[in-house]
C-alpha cells in the first residue's frame, strides 16, 4: 500500500497541471454538434487545389484540404482563402503558410495543433480550421524540476522509489495483476525513446485469456500515447508504415509506426501476422527509421519507438507439466509465432516472456481477490475512480520526465562489463539462445544497458548504479529462461530456421519410428509420401542445424533426431 502522504503529494502536482488536449478525440466527438474544438496531432494527408470545383472554380480561391490523426482518430480538415466574408478564410500568405506547417508536419512527424468547428463543404463533413499552429514541444512533461525531486526524495522518505509506485497494485495496477518481470517491462515500454539507443521492444506469449488485451487497455493506453495494432487493415505493411500514392513526397501518407514516432505501439494478437510484415520491422526495430521507394522516389521516415508484441502460441501447443521438460514439437510450434523470422525478432526484444500466465505460481489468491474487487464494485467507487485519474494524471507526466534524463554509465563502466560478461554472456541459456553460431551478440550488450539506463530513469536516479545493473540482469535471465523452457531447443542452432524448415521438423518427428531412419534416402521418400517436397540439401541443413543427427546402428549408417533436444 503506497503511503498516503506519496498520494497527496502527487495529486497536488497535478492541480497545478494544465488540461493540455493532445489528441483529436474531442474534436471528432464535435462531428454531429459541429462545436467549436481544439485538437493536436500529425499531418498524415494533404492536397491542395481550388476552393470550388467546376464552374464555381476560382483560380484566386484555394484550398488546403489535410488529415490529421492522433493515431486512433483521423480528422479531415480543410483552410482556405476564399469568400472573404467568411471569418475563417485566410490570406495567401497566410495559407502559404499553413500549407508549409503541415508539410513539415507530415514529413517529420512533428505534430500540430488546430482549432475550428465541422462545416458541410462540397457534400462532406470536414473540420474547418480558423488557426493552425506547431506545438513547440507536445511531449514536454508539466512536471517542474522541483516537483519531480521533491517526490522522488518523498518515495526514499517512505523506503520506496517512483517506479515501486507505479507497479503498485493500488495505484496504476489496480485492475490488472502481473508477476514484477511483466509489470517491469510493461512500465520500461511507457518510456519514450528519442534516439534509436533507447527504444525498448518487449514481447509476450501467453495462453488464450490471459488478459493481455485487458492489460494494454488498463494499464497502458490511459497512462501514454499508444498506437494500437491487432488485426486488420492496420497490420499490412500500408497501414504500419503508410504509402505513397504517386511519385510525389506530398502523396505519402504515414502509417501507425511513422505515427507513434518518440512513442510507443503494442501489437496484439501479432502471431496472425504475415512473415511479410515481420520482414519489413527487421530493419526498423534495430534503427529506427523505414524507407518507402515508389518509381524513383526513396522516403525515410523516423520511427524510434517502443514496440511490445502480445501474442498466443500455437492451439496445439501443450506447455509442459510442473517439473516436465516441454515436448520438442512444441517448442518448435512456439518458435512458429514469428514465422521465419524468430530468430531476428529474438534477437530485437529487450525482453521476450514466452509463458503460459501473465502471473506467478501461488498468485491466484491475488488474482481471485482483483476479479472480486471488480465484480463487487469496489474500484468502481468514486474514491477508486478519483485516485486512479490522479496516478494517471501524475506519472503521466512523470514518464515524460524521466524519458528525457540521460543517466551517466560511465561511473558503472566496469560493473557493467562484470555482469554482464560473468552473469549473463556466461550463462548457459544466453548460450543455447544467442551464441550457437557466434562468439559475439553485440545487439544483447547494447540493450542490457539501454535496459539499465531505463529502470534508473523509471526510478528517477541520474545515473546507473549496482541496483539498477542487478534489477536488469534478473529481467534478462528470466526472460532468457522463458524461451530456453518454452521455446528454444537446447543443442539447436535456431539463427537459420524458417518456417519451412519448422513444418518439416514437425513431420520428422510425426513420422518417425523410434526416432531413426535407415538412411537419408529413405527420410525423403517418407516426407515425399507424406506431400512435402525435401532435397538432400534441405536434410543435410537440417543436419548442420543440430535437428538430425547421422549415426550408426548394428554397423549400418542411420539418421536420428538429435536426442539432446
Amino acid at each position: 500500500m503506497v503511503s498516503e502522504t506519496i498520494f497527496n503529494y502527487a495529486e497536488n502536482c497535478v492541480n497545478q497541471f494544465l488540461d493540455h488536449n493532445s489528441s483529436v478525440a474531442a474534436v471528432y466527438k464535435t462531428k454531429i454538434s459541429h462545436e467549436y474544438e481544439v485538437g493536436s496531432g500529425i499531418v498524415i494527408k494533404i492536397e491542395d487545389g481550388p476552393l470550388n470545383r467546376g464552374k464555381r472554380a476560382n483560380s484566386d480561391e484555394s484550398a488546403v484540404e489535410f488529415t490529421i490523426s492522433d493515431g486512433q482518430y483521423a480528422i479531415q480538415c480543410i483552410a482556405h482563402n476564399g469568400d472573404k466574408s467568411d471569418l475563417n478564410a485566410f490570406s495567401s500568405n497566410e495559407l502559404t503558410d499553413i500549407l508549409l506547417l503541415l508539410t513539415e508536419s507530415m514529413r517529420i512527424g512533428s505534430p500540430v495543433r488546430i482549432c475550428g468547428n465541422y462545416i458541410l463543404h462540397n457534400k462532406e463533413k470536414v473540420f474547418r480550421v480558423n488557426a493552425v499552429y506547431p506545438l513547440e514541444d507536445g511531449k514536454k512533461s508539466q512536471l517542474t524540476d522541483e516537483q519531480f525531486e521533491g517526490f522522488v526524495k518523498l518515495c526514499r522518505k517512505h523506503g520506496t522509489n517512483p517506479m515501486e509506485v507505479m507497479m503498485d497494485d493500488t495505484t496504476l495496477w489496480r485492475h490488472v495483476y502481473a508477476e514484477t518481470p511483466i509489470k517491469s517491462a510493461v512500465m520500461l515500454s511507457c518510456l519514450s525513446p528519442f534516439k534509436k539507443q533507447d527504444m525498448i521492444h518487449m514481447a509476450v506469449i501467453t495462453s488464450m485469456g490471459e488478459g493481455k488485451d485487458h492489460l494494454i487497455e488498463n494499464v497502458i493506453e490511459p497512462l501514454v500515447p499508444c498506437g494500437i495494432a491487432s488485426t486488420g487493415k492496420l497490420c499490412t505493411i500500408p497501414g504500419l508504415f503508410g504509402a505513397m500514392s504517386g511519385e510525389d513526397l506530398n502523396s505519402v501518407e504515414l502509417g501507425l509506426i511513422g505515427k507513434m514516432n518518440n512513442e510507443r505501439m503494442a501489437v496484439s494478437e501479432f502471431q496472425t501476422w504475415g512473415a511479410d510484415v515481420f520482414g519489413e520491422l527487421m530493419n526498423m526495430l534495430a534503427n529506427g527509421y523505414y524507407t518507402m521507394q515508389k518509381g524513383q522516389v526513396d522516403v525515410k521516415r523516423d520511427a524510434i519507438l517502443n514496440m511490445s508484441f502480445w501474442g498466443n502460441p500455437d492451439k496445439d501447443y501443450q506447455p509442459p507439466k510442473k517439473g516436465e521438460e516441454p515436448d520438442l514439437k512444441d517448442k518448435l510450434k512456439m518458435l512458429d509465432v514469428f514465422k521465419e523470422y524468430s530468430y531476428q525478432m529474438i534477437s530485437r526484444m529487450t525482453l521476450m516472456y514466452c509463458q503460459m500466465s501473465l502471473t506467478d505460481s501461488g498468485a491466484d489468491e491475488f488474482v481471485e481477490a482483483k476479479i472480486l474487487d471488480a465484480m463487487s464494485g469496489t474500484l468502481d467507487s468514486p474514491e477508486s475512480k478519483h485516485k486512479l485519474k490522479i496516478w494517471r494524471s501524475f506519472f503521466k507526466e512523470y514518464l515524460r520526465y524521466v524519458s528525457r534524463l540521460d543517466p551517466d554509465i560511465l561511473s558503472a563502466k566496469q560493473h557493467i562489463i562484470d555482469i554482464y560478461n560473468n552473469d549473463i554472456k556466461a550463462h548457459k541459456n544466453f548460450d543455447a539462445v544467442f551464441l550457437r553460431r557466434s562468439a559475439k551478440e553485440n545487439r544483447k550488450f547494447q540493450q542490457f544497458i539501454n535496459l539499465s539506463k531505463g529502470l534508473a530513469r523509471l526510478r528517477g536516479d541520474n545515473k546507473v548504479g549496482i541496483v539498477h545493473l542487478t534489477i536488469a540482469k534478473k529481467l534478462f535471465l528470466h526472460s532468457l529462461e522463458t524461451l530456453v523452457t518454452n521455446m528454444v531447443p537446447m543443442g539447436m542452432d535456431i539463427s537459420d530456421i524458417n518456417a519451412e524448415q519448422t513444418h518439416l521438423m514437425n513431420t520428422i518427428i510425426r513420422l518417425a519410428d523410434g526416432g531413426t531412419f535407415e538412411s537419408k534416402v529413405q527420410l525423403i521418400k517418407l516426407l515425399k509420401d507424406n506431400g512435402d517436397t525435401i532435397t538432400m540439401q534441405k536434410v543435410d541443413e537440417l543436419i548442420a542445424s543440430g535437428f538430425l543427427m547421422e549415426g550408426v546402428l548394428d554397423g549400418d549408417p542411420m539418421i536420428e533426431i538429435n536426442p539432446d533436444l
